[in-house]
């Protein structure tokens, strides 16, 4: 781009010698090719929209998932008081919580309840605090700590069923429950809050969960039998809530599929490019 560009304003400089008509149309040239730069610069995400059940890119974004009848079905999400977006247009989760329309919400009991594989996909940035006891960052009718209560087993805290992404101090993990798991399971996502953006990725299929972090394969944990992702008829999607992360959220997806290491590559390069700087 460099020696183009180097090119295009040595022959605007012959040009201005011939005459203005011929200089402005050399400086359309330069513009265009600019735009042709940053347009290649700038992947689009996601890449793949099959069996994509939700979409949150930004506040920015569209938001839009196609529908089978050719359609579009736009995803908002609802912020409870005092919650913002950051500069990036992202979910500040330092400041409140955001939360799923109810029609998104009665759309993903269904979808989910209906999948035989699940995943969940955030481009999650800490902001360096020290993370203070339990913390969600996305959860559809579990939170970590009921997760955590009735991990392997049953208790009173084992009438929730769905998934949660969060943590406990600076770990992430991500848990599951359905009415048919003896239980929730609670997996380590493998890595540790930081200060810059990371690409996550959990997929669920045949009972295995599966983690991709920043476009690699992370940890694999091995089938579980009975665990299903049926959700209770009044589950919903928020992100920040109940424990509050020290955090900002955004490319959120959610698909009934699992993803392939390729699939978790191609989604991480989509993103790669916004990241530079941040």
């Amino acid at each position: 781009m460099y020696g183009l560009e180097e090119q295009t304003r040595t022959s605007i400089a012959k040009a201005k010698q011939k005459g203005p008509r011929r200089s402005r149309g050399w400086t359309k040239l330069l513009v265009l090719v600019l735009l042709v730069g940053g347009a290649r610069a700038q992947a689009s995400w996601p890449p793949t929209t099959g069996e994509l059940v939700f979409l949150w890119e930004n506040g920015k974004a569209a938001n839009t998932v196609p529908t089978d009848d050719g359609g579009t079905r736009v995803f908002r999400l609802v912020p409870e008081a005092g919650a913002t977006l950051d500069r990036y247009a992202a979910m500040d989760l330092r400041s409140g919580a955001f939360r799923a329309e109810s029609e998104t919400n009665a759309l993903l009991r269904k979808a989910i309840r209906d999948a035989d594989a699940f995943t969940v996909e955030a481009l999650l940035t800490h902001d360096g605090e020290p993370a203070a006891g339990f913390y969600e960052i996305v959860s559809f009718g579990l939170t970590i700590w009921s997760a955590g209560a009735c991990h392997g087993g049953l208790s009173a805290e084992c009438d929730s069923h769905g998934f949660v992404l969060g943590g406990r101090f600076n770990l992430v993990f991500f848990g599951l429950a359905g009415p048919d798991s003896r239980g929730a399971r609670v997996f380590d996502v493998g890595f540790k809050l930081g200060d810059r953006p990371r690409h996550l990725l959990v997929t669920f299929d045949a009972g295995a969960v599966t983690v991709f972090l920043d476009g690699k394969r992370a940890l694999g944990h091995p089938r579980l039998d009975g665990l299903d992702l049926s959700a209770s008829d009044d589950a919903a999607l928020v992100f920040g809530a109940p424990g509050r992360w020290s955090g900002s959220a955004e490319a959120i997806a959610l698909y009934t599929r699992a993803f392939t290491a390729a699939d978790a590559t191609a989604h991480y390069a989509a993103l790669a490019d916004r990241l530079v700087g941040r």
